[in-house]
């Protein structure tokens, strides 16, 4: 018998185009969580729209992530400074920290977010 996946659908594979952002909402554990994906070189990653120093959004509604050079993903608040693949702060006031990471799952030219390993990896708790 298959496993069954708890998987909440994002986008197609080419909603995105590289140096791309976009924003979503899922739900875990009742509660609505803010997160965005980003397209870096034909390789998605996800991340919560939350940052290390302050838990404020990334982007002050702008959908926009990445610095105007496509290098970094910034927090358009105080400037911290982001590696898009791994999230790790390499610049600014949380520097050694790194973005809460939303597990992906490509599938049939979709992209969707691993709900379970999601709750395995920070059981609902982001600080």
């Amino acid at each position: 018998m298959p496993i069954e996946k708890n998987l909440a659908l994002l986008f197609p594979e080419n909603h995105i185009q590289p140096s791309g952002s976009v924003k979503f909402s899922l739900s875990l554990d009742g509660q609505i969580l803010e997160g965005f994906l980003i397209n870096e070189k034909g390789k998605y990653f996800a991340y919560l729209n939350r940052c290390r120093h302050m838990g404020i959004t990334l982007d002050w509604d702008s959908k926009e992530f990445y610095a105007k050079e496509k290098d970094f993903l910034v927090c358009k608040t105080h400037g911290a400074v982001y590696r898009p693949v791994t999230g790790e702060c390499v610049s600014g006031p949380c520097a050694g920290k790194s973005l809460f990471s939303l597990p992906l799952v490509q599938e049939a030219g979709q992209i969707f977010v691993d709900l379970d390993q999601v709750q395995k990896l920070y059981g609902g708790r982001f600080k």
